[in-house]
C-alpha cells in the first residue's frame, strides 16, 4: 500500500463531500492533525480506521488503497494484523506488569529489611542482658546476624556500657536457621565497679556525654 496515494485518495474523497480535517477526524476519532498526515502522505491509517474510512468517504476498500486485491482478502488481511497487534500489545503490558511487580517487590524488600531488622529497638522479650563473673551477655532471640557497636563509659566507681546492635544487610544472602537464637553480643567487664547496661535504639547516636546516652537508651541490667 502506498501511502502517499492513500493520502491523496483520502483528501480527493473528503473535498468532494465538503468535509473539514475537523469534521472527517470526529466521524472517526482521530484530530484533524492526523487526517492532514495521512492526506500528506506522512502516515498510513491504521488498519482497524480503513473500514471506517471507506463508509465516511462512500468508497470501497479497493478504492481507498487503489488495489485490486479481492475486498475479503483485505478485510481477511486487516483482521490478522489487528489480532496480531492486540497480541504484541498484550504481550508488551504483560512484561511491563512483571517488570513493575518484580521492582516493587525488591524495593518494598528493601524498606522492609531497612526499617523492621536493621532499625532494632528494645524489646524486652527478644533481648535478654545476663551479667556474668567477667562479661556481660546480650542474647538477641530470633534474629538474623548483627553488626554490634558498643560506647563505654566510665567513673571511679561504676562502668556503663551502651550497647546497639544493627542488622548486617549483606548477611541476609547467607541467612539459614542456624542464626536462630545464636545472637550473643559479649563485653568484659570489670569486678571492681557497679555495672550498668543500656540498650541503644539504631537511630540514636552514641555521645561522649553521659546523661544523654542515658536518656536516649533503656537500662536492661545492672550489677
Amino acid at each position: 500500500m502506498n501511502q502517499e496515494k492513500v493520502g491523496k485518495i483520502i483528501k480527493n474523497n473528503r473535498i468532494k463531500l465538503n468535509l473539514t480535517q475537523s469534521e472527517l477526524g470526529e466521524k472517526l476519532g482521530v484530530t484533524y492533525k492526523t487526517i492532514s498526515r495521512w492526506e500528506n502522505g506522512n502516515y498510513m491509517p491504521d488498519i482497524s480506521l480503513l473500514i471506517p474510512i471507506c463508509k465516511e468517504l462512500n468508497i470501497t476498500l479497493n478504492e481507498l488503497l487503489d488495489s485490486d486485491t479481492p475486498e475479503e482478502n483485505i478485510i481477511e488481511v486487516a483482521k490478522k494484523d489487528i489480532v496480531k497487534k492486540k497480541k504484541i500489545i498484550f504481550i508488551l503490558e504483560l512484561s511491563i506488569l512483571f517488570i513493575l511487580l518484580v521492582t516493587l517487590f525488591f524495593m518494598g524488600r528493601k524498606i522492609f529489611i531497612d526499617n523492621y531488622y536493621k532499625n532494632i529497638n528494645y524489646d524486652k522479650n527478644k533481648i535478654d542482658c545476663k551479667i556474668l563473673d567477667d562479661k556481660i551477655n546480650i542474647i538477641f532471640k530470633n534474629y538474623s546476624p548483627f553488626i554490634y557497636t558498643s560506647n563505654i563509659i566510665e567513673d571511679d566507681e561504676n562502668e556503663y556500657i551502651f550497647v546497639n546492635a544493627s542488622y548486617n544487610y549483606d548477611g541476609i544472602k547467607k541467612y539459614s536457621e542456624k542464626y536462630i537464637n545464636n545472637n550473643i553480643y559479649i563485653e568484659e567487664i570489670k569486678n571492681n565497679k557497679k555495672i550498668y547496661v543500656y540498650y541503644t535504639d539504631y537511630n540514636n547516636v552514641f555521645s561522649d556525654n553521659l546523661d544523654n546516652n542515658i536518656k536516649n537508651s533503656t537500662l536492661i541490667c545492672s550489677k
